[in-house]
């Protein structure tokens, strides 16, 4: 009770709804919800020495900024906190756009192609996650289809080069490609060359959501 309220800083009323979950402690739904909301606001405070994955200085600093809410928010954290988001600067457009739903509900703009080569909310689709910013490989692979149009052989390929960057560096290849044929469909030129720029740092990194989404599995739990 006394860490509930010291350390996550739960209310007077809070702290009394714990302390009668714990009285019926048969009420196991209960007592897994406080459990959720202790944990969440140790993290959103930063309170993670010794916790998996997110307990670097770097992972830390970021923590009372991003304020993550959901599980999917700690698979943000872990990804953008690495040299290839912040090389494509994708993190700071991403929390200025967090930052702008979470305090004064603006939904974030999402680029259209002109209105014959497409529906408006194509990327909308691909990129509601993570508020219209381009983070994982997955995001740009899909990008690269259904905006710059490359077929499925031109999508292996780029799969491919995203996988072997550093061994090959034959992701710019398809650079002109990407930007071209986003380019011709209406995407404003300086949109496509960033988004073409992110897949390049994604594919740095190896930035994928499937690492990502696993990596924070075990972020709730204390290292023994």
């Amino acid at each position: 009770m006394r860490i509930a309220m010291v350390a996550a800083k739960f209310s007077g009323g809070e702290a009394n709804g714990l302390r009668r979950a714990m009285a019926t402690f048969r009420h196991m739904g209960t007592i897994h919800h406080y459990e959720e909301m202790l944990v969440g606001r140790m993290i959103q405070r930063a309170d993670t020495v010794g916790t998996f994955q997110i307990e670097s200085r770097a992972q830390m600093s970021m923590l009372p900024r991003l304020k993550p809410a959901r599980f999917y928010d700690l698979v943000i954290e872990v990804a953008i906190v690495r040299p290839g988001p912040i090389q494509g600067k994708m993190v700071h457009p991403y929390l200025q756009r967090r930052e702008a739903l979470r305090e004064r509900g603006e939904q974030p703009d999402y680029v259209s192609p002109s209105p014959e080569h497409g529906d408006k909310d194509e990327l909308k689709s691909i990129l509601k996650e993570t508020l219209g910013i381009p983070l994982f490989q997955e995001q740009a692979m899909r990008i690269a289809m259904v905006a710059a149009k490359f077929s499925s052989v031109e999508a292996n390929g780029l799969r491919r080069a995203m996988a072997t960057f550093k061994r090959t560096g034959t992701i710019d290849k398809f650079r002109d490609k990407f930007i071209d044929g986003m380019s011709a469909r209406g995407y404003p030129r300086e949109f496509a060359t960033r988004c073409s720029s992110r897949s390049r740092a994604s594919a740095n990194t190896a930035s994928r959501k499937a690492t990502r989404r696993a990596s924070p599995i075990s972020s709730t739990s204390r290292a023994g």
